[in-house]
């Protein structure tokens, strides 16, 4: 069924994307985070969506008289260096340079969507579209997660999903990223039926967060709620629904996901804990050895374990003194791209999270200066800095550092900027200057 409905929508969204590039980019960026090819059958198992609506997007864009010019404004230039930092790491690989490869051209094309995305998204329509598909993708899948969750009694516990090409914790990132973007459309939504949806859908998703046991994206909820609460305009309702969820985690939650939630405040007897401390100095150690890092994955090789666990001592002041039985991964942005880019990178990294971040505040204060910035631009600048800080806080304990929603985001920071505040402003002070020498 799901075969035959993609197949008969497939001309239609082909037709649309070559018509108009920033379709064909919302599908390219919904093709990437939902991996169509795990959940279809038969016949459209055989059609790489991916690289489909990739293809289309860029045919639509070339052919198109309507693009912005590319301007390297300084969180592209910052995109630039850490993708030079990320290669230049990836020729010295300590770890599977064929994997590592591997790894280097997937998030080549996170930085291809990047650059293309800047120069598309130029209207109030093209932000909206891309919001849109993130909300109805995952959106959608979050909601099943939280229904069946709710209906189990808190029972219901994601382990591998269809369509998403990671764990319940990288799922778990993944809604906490869209949740402030859904509720930037439930701002602007005039339709009253249609806002009660999207407020359903938002109830529904951070029910979907506690179905993947994620300690992670749970600690990240709680400080996106601290955040949503203060910024919100109507605090009194947000405040309510907030309630409601808690009274409802409280009767409904069972012992198995307060348990859950509990160890981490048990976090020196925690064994999966202690394994991720010790990736972590597995991960600084290889920082320390390798000024550009060890390359994509490195830490997840049992010969980068059995050579860098005999020098735990270095940092013996740091928990465990003693590297696990069992390697693990780094389960944290920072520690992954520490140990896979060095120092270096990281701090790169850093700076680009902060560009970004800095940019929407400079866009939300700019509208007290300047008046003709319209409201739709200061509340999506709003929920990027939300999506910015749950996936800053929620990461630090996930391995999604080449999270293309991530670069969605900082596409639609830097395309506000330039295409929608920077024209706004370049206009306010021409027509300042034309009545300065009218007067």
């Amino acid at each position: 069924m799901r075969d035959l409905a993609i197949v008969m929508a497939l001309p239609f969204l082909i037709y649309f994307s070559l018509k108009r590039p920033f379709v064909g980019l919302g599908l390219w960026l919904w093709s990437s985070a939902v991996n169509l090819n795990a959940i279809v059958y038969g016949f459209a198992s055989s059609i790489t969506f991916s690289k489909l609506f990739a293809g289309l997007t860029i045919l639509s864009f070339l052919a198109s008289k309507e693009k912005s010019p590319l301007k390297l404004e300084n969180l592209s230039i910052l995109v630039i260096l850490f993708y030079a930092i990320a290669t230049l790491s990836n020729v010295g690989a300590i770890s599977n340079a064929d994997l590592a490869w591997e790894r280097w051209g997937v998030f080549s094309k996170v930085i291809i969507f990047y650059f293309f995305a800047i120069t598309i998204i130029r209207k109030k329509i093209h932000f909206d579209f891309i919001v849109w598909v993130l909300i109805v993708s995952i959106g959608a899948m979050s909601s099943k997660e939280g229904v069946k969750f709710l209906v189990s009694g808190g029972v219901h516990r994601i382990g591998g999903l269809a369509g998403i090409q990671g764990d319940n914790n990288f799922f778990g990132v993944m809604i906490l990223t869209v949740i402030p973007l859904a509720a930037y459309m439930f701002t602007e939504t005039k339709n009253k039926t249609l806002k009660m949806g999207i407020q359903s859908v938002i109830v529904l998703m951070v029910f979907g967060i506690f179905s993947t046991f994620s300690r992670g994206a749970f600690v990240g909820l709680f400080i996106f709620a601290v955040f949503f609460w203060r910024n919100s305009q109507s605090k009194i309702l947000w405040l309510v629904m907030l309630i409601g969820i808690s009274f409802a985690m409280v009767n409904l939650m069972p012992d198995t996901w307060l348990d859950r939630m509990n160890s981490t405040q048990k976090a020196d007897t925690d064994d999966s804990f202690l394994g991720r401390v010790a990736a972590w100095k597995v991960g600084t150690l290889i920082a320390m050895d390798h000024i550009l890092g060890g390359g994509f994955n490195c830490v997840e090789y049992s010969s980068t374990w059995i050579k860098y666990g005999l020098q735990f001592y270095k940092l013996d002041f740091v928990p465990p003194l003693m590297p696990t039985e069992h390697l693990h991964a780094t389960h944290s942005i920072y520690f992954q791209i520490l140990s896979n880019h060095g120092f270096i990178g990281l701090f790169l990294f850093l700076l680009m999270l902060l560009t970004a971040y800095s940019k929407a505040t400079r866009i939300i204060n700019l509208q007290k200066k300047n008046k003709n910035i319209p409201d739709w631009c200061v509340n999506l600048a709003k929920m990027m800095k939300l999506s910015l800080i749950s996936f800053c806080t929620s990461g630090a304990l996930v391995n999604i550092a080449y999270f293309d929603f991530l670069y969605a985001i900082f596409a639609m920071v830097v395309s506000l900027e330039v295409n929608i505040i920077q024209p706004i402003i370049l206009e306010q002070k021409t027509f300042s200057k034309l009545a300065g020498r009218q007067k």
